[in-house]
């Protein structure tokens, strides 16, 4: 699970193309898309998890703080699953 440890969110960001920014959204990790990549530019753990999502989406770190002006929440897989 995903949401398990900051590690295992780490791995499965780095699997999916993103690594790691110094930046926290809503007591979480930012990760930043890499140039090959597919899905949102940023993404962080969605930790509650309400709809079945693992990653919150968006295209700027500030977007992120909002379900207004996120892309999306995704599955572990970063498929669009929700708003």
């Amino acid at each position: 699970m995903i949401r398990a440890t900051p590690a295992v969110a780490k791995a499965a960001a780095k699997d999916l193309g993103y690594s790691a920014t110094k930046y926290i959204s809503h007591g979480q990790k930012v990760f930043k898309r890499g140039k090959k990549g597919k899905g949102p530019k940023y993404i962080t753990v969605d930790k509650d998890g309400h709809n079945g999502g693992v990653w919150k989406g968006a295209s700027t770190v500030k977007k992120l703080g909002s379900k207004k002006t996120r892309s999306g929440t995704y599955d572990a897989e970063l498929k669009r699953i929700g708003d």
